[in-house]
């Protein structure tokens, strides 16, 4: 079976940033909203209808360079970086974003 490291960032409840209530949640949404360098999923391509949809990266420099100004406020809010190995079938590729089926995670 082929897998895929993907990198993400959530709280302690599996959030991430975008679907979960923290202080700097406002600021982050305003930072990313219509930015080219930080586009949605389906202006990425990413389609997974009907699927559990979860989102993260593939390298942790592409973390960091999409969270640019607010990792650390993130982890201050409590939130951690995580790792997960996916079956790469599970796993849908954006230009700077990955998509993934929890039920695919193996690690």
């Amino acid at each position: 079976m082929e897998t895929t490291t993907v990198y993400r960032i959530e709280n302690s409840a599996g959030y991430g940033p975008y679907s979960s209530d923290w202080p700097g949640q406002q600021d982050l949404h305003r930072a990313h909203e219509g930015c080219v360098s930080h586009p949605g999923p389906r202006a990425e391509g990413i389609s997974m209808l009907g699927e559990a949809k979860y989102f993260g990266f593939t390298s942790l420099a592409d973390l960091d360079t999409w969270f640019d100004g607010f990792t650390h406020r993130l982890l201050e809010a409590g939130y951690n970086i995580v790792s997960y190995v996916v079956e790469s079938s599970g796993v849908f590729h954006g230009e700077h974003q990955v998509a993934f089926n929890r039920s695919q995670v193996v690690a």
